[in-house]
């Protein structure tokens, strides 16, 4: 859960930086962050994914509410 934590902190962190790199011209580096963003973002959804499979109990459905 730390991971995952850390993830959603650090997405943040991106779409900041991509605006202020944006603000002060950097286009490159503004593009960079938002593919950062999207990369983090695919790999988050994947963890969930995964965690969801792993916690999941028999005659649940993937969404954890009772089927």
């Amino acid at each position: 859960m730390e991971a995952l934590r850390l993830t959603y902190e650090l997405r943040a962190r991106y779409r900041v930086f991509e605006f202020e790199a944006e603000q002060e011209g950097h286009k490159e580096t503004a593009r960079l962050f938002a593919a950062l963003s999207r990369t983090e973002n695919e790999q988050a959804a994947s963890l969930v994914r995964g965690l969801r499979l792993r916690l999941a109990v028999p005659g649940e459905q993937m969404t954890g509410e009772p089927a």
